[in-house]
């Protein structure tokens, strides 16, 4: 299942697995051009994703603001960039946060989904709307997935 708007593409695969392979591309050097590909376990989630902020342009901020958005942001948990450099005093916790927290946007996306996914989410230059977006495409292919009873998880300590 895929969808495509221009340069932004959102795709479901199939995968012995749940994994995100996400691509960003943004004109700002700071965020530049990132890849990740996780299988996000709870150890992996915990260990790769869940630090990372959502991150914004400075230039956005006052617009967001008056959409009623971003009210409770801040450089504590929010990554700011203003040409070509992070705004934040401690900077960035990963070389790679930008594409890691989209990819953290994409496991909770794809959380939202009537049941937990085995396959591949391909996102580039994606994001919540893109997403919600092969969701929706996909809920209306029932041909195109089928439910499956699972053995219980284990969760290591």
């Amino acid at each position: 299942m895929e969808v495509v708007d221009g340069q932004r593409l959102a795709r479901l695969e199939p995968s012995a697995r749940f994994e995100i392979d996400f691509g960003i591309d943004f004109d700002d050097p700071a965020i530049g051009v990132q890849s990740i590909r996780i299988a996000p376990t709870p150890r992996a989630f915990l260990a790769e994703l869940a630090e990372c902020r959502t991150f914004c342009l400075a230039e956005e901020i006052e617009a967001m603001r008056a959409a009623g958005l971003a009210r409770g942001g801040t450089l504590d948990n929010a990554v700011v960039v203003e040409a070509g450099r992070v705004l934040n005093p401690g900077g960035l916790r990963r070389p790679d946060e930008f594409v890691r927290h989209k990819a953290l946007d994409a496991v909770g996306d794809l959380g939202l989904a009537a049941a937990p996914i085995v396959g591949r989410y391909v996102g580039r230059r994606s994001g919540h709307e893109m997403t919600n977006r092969v969701l929706r495409a996909l809920a209306g292919r029932p041909d195109a997935w089928r439910i499956e009873t699972a053995a219980p998880a284990r969760i290591a300590a």
